[in-house]
């Protein structure tokens, strides 16, 4: 997105976020677009502010302020009893309001009693140049409950970058209880009709991959 700024500058660029339940939700509009480009780079890693009409809230948010996404407006259908439509989208909203996606909530996986937002550590781990893509998923660990594994599409697949290399990039960033415990080099990843990786076909993988090297 950045680049596309960078590229047409005099273009109006609006981004919305909703669902087909009711869209849209959130906002990102040319003025946001033109404060990134400027002033607040990060703007572009959310999807912008409730749209007019509109009332958010992050339900039952964990010490990051972590919470799964409700809305609710006329516009949208399929509220629950409650009054707003649960989305089953896990956010953060920001100090300005902004929403902050962090992935699906029957995504996320409790390593040691610690929440881990696979979509965090996908983030920062595409961020390596070695890495042309990346999925991670929660997998069953005898002592800790879960842990995580990531499954890692090469840049150059001649040449997959090593598990400690990508461990080491992400302790930059991220705390240690995120960093998946077991690494895969794949030519590709499973991805559903809308581009989306099948976290479930992952977590089969993994688990034959274990069986395998068990027996």
């Amino acid at each position: 997105l950045q680049r596309v700024l960078d590229v047409l500058p005099d273009v109006a660029v609006v981004s919305l976020y909703g669902q087909t339940e009711g869209s849209p939700i959130t906002s990102l509009g040319p003025n946001d677009h033109r404060l990134a480009a400027v002033k607040n780079p990060d703007v572009l890693c959310t999807v912008g502010r409730p749209v007019s009409g509109l009332r958010l809230q992050i339900d039952k948010p964990d010490r990051a302020g972590i919470g799964e996404v409700l809305a609710a407006a006329e516009h949208l259908s399929a509220q629950a009893a409650d009054g707003w439509l649960h989305t089953g989208d896990l956010g953060v909203l920001d100090a300005d309001g902004y929403l902050r996606l962090c992935g699906r909530r029957h995504d996320m996986v409790v390593r040691g009693g610690e929440n881990v937002y696979p979509l965090e550590v996908e983030n920062v781990l595409s961020a390596h140049p070695a890495v042309a893509a990346v999925g991670v998923v929660g997998v069953p660990d005898t002592r800790l409950g879960e842990t995580l594994a990531a499954f890692v599409v090469p840049t150059d697949p001649a040449h997959p970058p090593r598990p400690e290399e990508l461990g080491s990039f992400a302790r930059v960033t991220l705390a240690g209880f995120k960093i998946p415990h077991y690494w895969y080099a794949v030519a590709e990843l499973p991805l559903n009709s809308a581009g989306k990786v099948i976290r479930a076909t992952l977590r089969s993988s993994h688990l034959e991959r274990q069986h395998s090297e068990s027996t």
